[in-house]
């Protein structure tokens, strides 16, 4: 049995509002508008989301609600404030404690850490901008505590909104 990881970037953010905590900043309009045409997109690739992990930060929320409205079907989402400003083996930390009956799970959260771990997966740099998505198939993880930094996807796809617009 394969295990699937759709790594998501959080779609792209305001700074307009003064004071407010990086934490707290919403989504700007291209953000609201990119977000639904990354679900269409997931959706168009067939590919079946069976959870959803995000960061607590406003913007990746955000992105979660915008990607399941274009996804156009109902994911269940655990929100975890760690994967915010989580490194590479942070964020496998969180899909080592997935259930095992859970084949395809989404997680939207933020740089560095998302490029770097598509950076380690895929071997090769490649810029990771707002609202990219890097998918990656592993067939030798049976087991998601057996995921790790380390692991070779034997499929991977990416793709950014500017190439969908």
């Amino acid at each position: 049995m394969s295990r699937t990881v759709v790594l998501m970037r959080h779609a792209k953010s305001s700074w307009k509002e003064e004071g407010l905590e990086d934490i707290d900043r919403p989504l700007n309009k291209r953000g609201l508008r990119t977000a639904p045409l990354m679900g269409e997109w997931l959706r168009a690739q067939e590919v079946e989301i069976e959870k959803c992990l995000c960061s607590t930060a406003r913007r990746t929320m955000q992105t979660f609600e915008c990607v399941q409205i274009g996804y156009d079907q109902q994911i269940a989402v655990d929100y975890a404030e760690k994967l915010y400003a989580s490194s590479p083996r942070e964020i496998v930390r969180h899909l080592q404690k997935l259930d095992n009956e859970i084949q395809t799970v989404l997680l939207i959260a933020h740089n560095p850490g998302l490029e770097t771990l598509v950076e380690m997966w895929s071997g090769h740099a490649r810029a990771f901008p707002t609202a990219a998505i890097a998918i990656f198939t592993f067939d030798s993880i049976t087991d998601w505590i057996e995921i790790t930094v380390e692991c070779t996807p034997v499929e991977e796809q990416f793709q950014i909104p500017s190439q969908l617009q």
